[in-house]
């Protein structure tokens, strides 16, 4: 005696009506029809059927929602090292927000396990390759992207993180040896930088100054054994730098000059230490700020004319720093106010 309708359009007869593995396109506003009386019953009320003697009680809008955007899980390790010695463990976890129901491990392609976690258990060289994790959310899945670990059979291995740097990042080097030692030698391009008696050294702010070849050695009893090179590549931080005249680039003795300099930092990292901002007229330095303009209250030909650049810098690190092109700032004769001491047009 009961027709259902979605949205006024007819769905089907019966006391009910079942959605079976809804999906978005089924949320809506519903109705069902006596179609005896021919009268439609309202939402959210009760009403007795005249030929029943039971209630039917409907509930009006059904809303349908999506299952997570397809956002990639973030394969993570601990420790954090992608090189790796013979007999190491490390565990990989496949972060998700929100978690997954499933998640599934792969190397190179092929299938290893389930588990939002994948440890490695004494490594083998053959464990090397890339993972990857998927996770599985009803009937939407994600690929993280892969992360290479290498196995290496060695006595000695030089470890790097993280493994993209860019200008301004700290940067640990660690010489990965597991047995007595009295001290540990670091190079760069070949060149000794220090020995000491931890096997960590630390870049505590990247530049590019620090970019080349790396290895380690170990003093162990009466012989030195040696890690291989691991080339330490740095990135700019700093896109790019220019300067802007927001006045105009010819302005008249006595009006001021407004500068600004403009930074665009690389898109995978924004500058945690704050930012110093230089300004030049010509070679000669006019203003260091933490701000990124530059204002002139009122230009002088004899001291304001000539050429302009700015440049930034990480404030705690001079070797992290770009500079502008040359903006040329025209000063030219007075206003039409001075000339006339001051006093405006008769």
């Amino acid at each position: 005696h009961f027709q259902w309708y979605k949205d006024g359009k007819y769905l089907s007869r019966g006391y009910t009506y079942t959605i079976h593995s809804a999906e978005v396109t089924d949320s809506g506003n519903y109705t069902c029809k006596d179609v005896k009386p021919k009268a439609s019953i309202p939402l959210t009320s009760t009403k007795m059927a005249k030929e029943e003697t039971q209630f039917l009680q409907l509930f009006g809008v059904v809303s349908v929602l999506s299952p997570p955007a397809r956002v990639k899980p973030v394969l993570t390790l601990d420790p954090v090292w992608r090189e790796i010695m013979t007999e190491d463990e490390v565990t990989l976890k496949c972060e998700t927000s929100p978690k997954a129901w499933k998640y599934y491990w792969y190397r190179d392609g092929n299938f290893l396990s389930y588990g939002n976690t994948y440890t490695i258990s004494s490594a083998e060289v053959t464990d090397s390759g890339n993972y990857t994790c998927q996770r599985s959310y009803w009937k939407d899945t994600a690929m993280s992207d892969p992360v290479p670990i290498t196995v290496i059979d060695a006595s000695v291995v030089l470890q790097l993180w993280p493994q993209t740097v860019t200008e301004g990042d700290t940067v640990t080097l660690r010489c990965h040896y597991k047995h007595w030692f009295s001290q540990a030698f670091f190079y760069k391009d070949g060149v000794q930088l220090q020995s000491q008696s931890l096997l960590n050294k630390r870049i505590d702010i990247a530049s590019k100054r620090d970019e080349g070849s790396y290895r380690c050695e170990i003093n162990s009893y009466y012989e030195r054994k040696k890690s291989g090179n691991v080339k330490l590549s740095v990135r700019d931080l700093f896109r790019s730098v220019s300067l802007t005249a927001l006045s105009s680039s010819t302005v008249l003795d006595g009006e001021p000059i407004s500068l600004h300099c403009e930074v665009q930092v690389s898109q995978v990292s924004q500058p945690a230490r704050p930012l110093q901002y230089s300004f030049y007229r010509g070679s000669q330095l006019a203003v260091s700020l933490r701000k990124p303009w530059y204002n002139i209250a009122r230009a002088e030909f004899s001291r304001s004319n000539g050429s302009y650049s700015c440049a930034v810098q990480l404030s705690s690190s001079s070797s992290v720093s770009k500079r502008s092109a040359p903006v040329d700032i025209q000063v030219q004769g007075e206003r039409a106010g001075s000339e006339l001491g001051g006093v405006g047009p008769a």
